[in-house]
């Protein structure tokens, strides 16, 4: 599960974690799926890691295929050797998962080892299956074009979206008012509101909304505005005035749910 911002909780996610979610994602949705995560052998810290000190790895082994899922805690790309496996079968297959591209093992003694990078602070996947599949080849292909960019060309620090308020065209200008109105004066309105998130200001932590003259979005919004001045229905619209618009005008609403509710027979 992950989210940014649900019920006013903040979670920051720049694009260099929103880029490794979408990835590791991807990852966990397809060997979940089938079933491969769901073992009952799994071990959630395996010993085979050759770089122990930096890379951490669990194992998920079934009948016919057996994945790793690595994480490099180091702040430096880790390369060369990564797994040391003890018993394989003779005709088992390894692929890079993460990277989308096979491996090719290497023997010491009895023991398979294999070879691939892990950047800094990144994620690795492997998988051994003695049966690779039409499945299993699409979604290597889709790892190598999804892990073409390194997760260290993202920006590793979060900036808010910028918001624009869509202009509304004004009404046509008249000089008197018209028949039933009066002249509201033009004056100054203290725009002053707050939010519910509970975080809110200051950056790099700026949710809630953006008004023209701030900046960016944050939660406390005040500014003094000019109001120009307008006409107004001296009283409110009658059912007979309203009557008459419906008639000269032909309105009908796209949603007539509830409309003229307490009408009978188009009439109040």
């Amino acid at each position: 599960e992950t989210w940014e911002n649900v019920w006013g909780i903040w979670n920051e996610i720049t694009p260099r974690y929103g880029e490794a979610v979408r990835r590791i994602s991807k990852i966990l949705h397809f060997f979940g799926n089938s079933g491969v995560l769901h073992s009952e052998e799994w071990l959630p810290h395996t010993t085979e890691v050759i770089q122990s000190s930096i890379v951490f790895a669990s194992k998920f082994p079934t009948h016919n295929q057996t994945v790793w899922l690595l994480v490099n805690r180091a702040t430096r790309n880790t390369t060369g050797k990564q797994l040391k496996i003890s018993s394989t079968p003779t005709t088992a297959k390894f692929y890079d998962c993460y990277h989308g591209v096979e491996i090719t093992p290497t023997t010491e003694a009895t023991a398979t080892v294999l070879s691939f990078d892990i950047e800094a602070l990144g994620y690795g996947c492997v998988v051994m299956t003695t049966s690779p599949d039409p499945t299993l080849n699409q979604f290597l292909a889709e790892m190598h074009k999804l892990t073409a960019r390194s997760l260290e060309s993202y920006p590793n620090d979060w900036q808010p979206l910028q918001q624009n308020v869509i202009p509304i065209s004004p009404t046509t200008h008249v000089r008197q008012a018209p028949t039933g109105m009066v002249t509201i004066p033009s004056s100054w309105f203290q725009f002053a509101v707050g939010g519910v998130e509970i975080e809110g200001d200051p950056l790099p932590h700026a949710v809630d909304v953006q008004w023209p003259w701030e900046p960016h979005p944050w939660r406390w919004h005040f500014r003094m505005l000019p109001i120009t001045g307008f006409f107004m229905d001296k009283y409110p619209v009658t059912n007979a005035q309203y009557k008459a618009y419906l008639a000269a005008s032909g309105y009908k609403p796209r949603d007539s749910y509830n409309f003229l509710k307490d009408w009978v027979n188009g009439t109040y």
